[in-house]
């Protein structure tokens, strides 16, 4: 691991601008202070700094700069980094999935690793802390999966590197030939999860979607994962096709199939949620089964609209994701909470479905959160310091209003400063200074078969 990201001194985050959540679930801004991170955590804020810092301690000017817990990516595929672009007018889910992920499936573990180290940096720059990867390979290979892991323990990305499992062809319904029995599919996640002891990255256990995995395959995976306290990830209804396909199948929805098998609970994230109707949504909120809500995927796909509002109110906890690079082609989750809320409200006269801009930013920070299986977001002495600083002077920021308004709408112009994961200091004045950018996009040229080469278009 670089020097960089060894075990961290003590950073005194000098006159930053904390953007605190309150406990009705608004944001509001606070006044300049000092915030003092020891090790890992938030160690003391304002004027207690004084008589808390240690010797060593490593002043920040952090004027002009507000300072918020750092953002969660709830849902990706790391490897479609080194495939966006790919069927960008693609009509359909399946067109796509042909053309984009058949030379995934063939990435070396050294292709794998640049592949999560590029998408790891662009999260970063953009005040990522966390990630949860839904790791696809097919079959899922043990090499690529450390591959992976070692990516973000090199980067100093918080993830949790979901392992997909499947065993079944979602559309003819049949066994898939060459994949290993449930028990060693889901067995083989536990395996990982035991021998692997980084500081940053860990293992989930990730079902690929009801419509690919046997019922032996999710029952598997559950006990293994239950066993093992690993969280379960998963798609559920992501497109219409498969809503109807589980209906035909079980002969009701997924989301109650899944919950008649006890597969639902707190430890559980359904990626997409499309097509869920209102028991669907009422068995998620009775079992405490997040959802993640991937709005450009989703659209980009024309998979259609999630009925996120309605999920809210009934008191699902509601993440959001970029989804994969290559059905999106970003993984900015500011972007991904813009489009949350502009998407819900882009059917005339449907004002109950409006997403707030304040629930967005919860959603990033709170409902990624809880997806991650991670403390509640808070500035509060004693929180891990996973902290993201966005300068004051982004033009979308003048003058400053509405913080969580003004950040959730202001795009790309938002400028992040600082990041820091675990007390680590991994983006500094917007670089990285432990990864070299420029060999590494040179590095992920290549792997994706050096068709554009130095950037060209194509």
């Amino acid at each position: 691991m670089s020097s960089l990201l060894a075990a961290a001194p003590a950073y005194r985050l000098m006159n930053a601008t904390p953007l605190e959540r309150l406990t009705d679930g608004r944001f509001a801004v606070a006044s300049a202070q000092d915030v003092l991170l020891v090790g890992n955590t938030i160690a003391a804020r304002g004027a207690a700094c004084a008589g808390a810092s240690p010797p060593d301690t490593i002043a920040i000017d952090c004027t002009g700069l507000l300072l918020l817990p750092g953002l969660i990516n709830a849902h990706t595929h790391s490897p479609e980094t080194l495939r966006r672009g790919i069927a960008a007018d693609s009509t359909g889910f399946d067109n796509w999935m042909d053309a984009v992920w058949p030379p995934i499936e063939r990435l070396t573990p050294t292709e794998v690793g640049i592949a999560v180290t590029l998408g790891a940096v662009e999260m970063l720059k953009r005040g990522t802390t966390t990630v949860v990867d839904h790791f696809r390979q097919v079959p899922q290979r043990v090499d690529a999966v450390e591959a992976a892991l070692a990516a973000y323990e090199a980067v100093g990305l918080r993830a949790v590197v979901a392992v997909m499992l499947r065993d079944r062809d979602e559309r003819s319904g049949e066994p898939l030939q060459g994949m290993p029995p449930a028990s060693e599919q889901a067995a083989l996640c536990a395996d990982i999860a035991h021998r692997h002891t980084g500081r940053f990255a860990s293992i989930g256990v990730g079902p690929s979607g009801p419509g690919r995995c046997s019922d032996a395959l999710l029952l598997a995976a559950a006990e293994q994962a239950r066993a093992a306290h690993l969280p379960l990830h998963m798609h559920v209804d992501e497109t219409v096709a498969q809503a109807k396909a589980a209906r035909t199948r079980y002969g009701c929805s997924a989301v109650a199939h899944l919950d008649d098998l006890g597969f639902l609970g707190p430890d559980v994230a359904l990626a997409h949620c499309v097509w869920v109707d209102a028991d669907d949504i009422d068995r998620l909120s009775r079992t405490g089964t997040a959802a993640i809500h991937n709005p450009a995927a989703n659209m980009r796909l024309g998979s259609g609209r999630a009925p996120v509002a309605a999920m809210m109110n009934a008191g699902v906890t509601v993440a959001l994701g970029s989804d994969g690079p290559a059905s999106n082609d970003s993984l900015d989750v500011l972007e991904a909470a813009k489009l949350a809320v502009l998407l819900s409200r882009s059917v005339a006269g449907d004002d109950k479905a409006w997403l707030s801009c304040g629930a967005a930013l919860g959603m990033l920070v709170d409902g990624g959160r809880c997806v991650a299986k991670q403390r509640a977001a808070s500035l509060a002495p004693g929180v891990v310091a996973d902290l993201t600083l966005i300068e004051l002077d982004s033009p979308p920021l003048v003058p400053l209003h509405d913080a969580a308004a003004q950040l959730v709408l202001g795009g790309p112009a938002i400028s992040v400063r600082h990041v820091f994961v675990d007390g680590a200091w991994v983006l500094r004045d917007g670089a990285i200074p432990h990864i070299d950018v420029a060999a590494l996009c040179a590095e992920a040229r290549v792997a994706a078969g050096g068709r554009i080469p130095n950037g060209a278009a194509a």
